[in-house]
């Protein structure tokens, strides 16, 4: 997969969509809701640099995105 910064700023321009039309909702969420919520759009958000491709299934892509969490809180 080549870069290309176009593809880079759409991604963070829908990001930056999705969080101010989320916003209200946001804030009445309960803090738990609010780093799920974060997580999960910082994931989907690092899934999309990613070459998806090569990925043999979901369970490989947490491992490769999780697995030097892991060891780093061993």
């Amino acid at each position: 997969m080549q870069w290309n910064w176009d593809t880079v700023l759409l991604v963070q321009l829908l990001i930056w969509f999705i969080v101010l039309f989320e916003r209200k909702q946001l804030k009445n969420a309960s803090k738990a809701d609010r780093i799920t919520f974060a997580v999960i759009l910082f994931l989907s958000t690092l899934s999309s640099f990613h070459n998806l491709e090569n990925l043999q299934g979901p369970i490989t892509f947490l491992k490769y995105i999780l697995g030097p969490l892991g060891r780093m809180m061993e």
